[in-house]
């Protein structure tokens, strides 16, 4: 009877030890869950702060680009005044060239108004016209170039933005996946 009764006083020493195992385990489980939760907090603040990143750094290669976009905009301006200035010089020039032809030809005694000293006339307005109209021809040419090129920029700076924010939901809609993935 001894016997029987050692027997089970150990099954029943056996069995606590073994619950005092499994509450063991239990509280394991819960300090790996609770340092999983932690894991997860801390890949999720990481997974954002990377987003915020790449839109920031969208943002800024787009302001640089912007800038240039500014610059160029402020050279097409440059471009116009220079123009205007050119033309005027070249005006002026021509109606020294008119005033001194008339009088060169007015002091060798010919008629301004027909002849010689007509065709000379109407040859050198026609020269000066020519070289007013090239002139703006070039102008504008330049210009074109450069409102083409400011479109550009303007056009980079909105798909630098875009990639930037389209970089970040990538980032977020990725960490979010191993985050299903972990609980999933």
């Amino acid at each position: 009877m001894e016997l029987l009764i050692s027997g089970i006083t150990s099954l029943f020493s056996a069995g606590a030890g073994a619950a005092g195992a499994a509450g063991a385990a239990t509280g394991l489980a819960g300090a790996l869950s609770a340092g999983s939760a932690i894991s997860s907090v801390l890949s999720g603040g990481v997974t954002v702060l990377s987003a915020l990143r790449s839109m920031q750094a969208g943002k800024e290669k787009a302001l640089e680009t912007e800038f240039k976009a500014f610059e160029t905009g402020q050279k097409i301006a440059d471009e116009r005044e220079a123009g205007v200035r050119r033309r005027t010089g070249l005006k002026e020039d021509l109606f020294k060239v008119l005033g001194q032809n008339d009088v060169n030809v007015a002091s060798a005694g010919l008629d301004l108004s027909y002849g010689f000293g007509k065709d000379l006339r109407e040859n050198t307005t026609s020269k000066g016209v020519n070289e007013l109209q090239v002139d703006r021809q070039t102008e504008e040419s330049r210009v074109d170039q450069l409102k083409l090129q400011q479109a550009n920029y303007q056009r980079m700076a909105r798909g630098y933005r875009s990639g930037g924010n389209l970089s970040a939901a990538l980032t977020l809609a990725e960490g979010g996946a191993k985050l299903i993935g972990r609980f999933g």
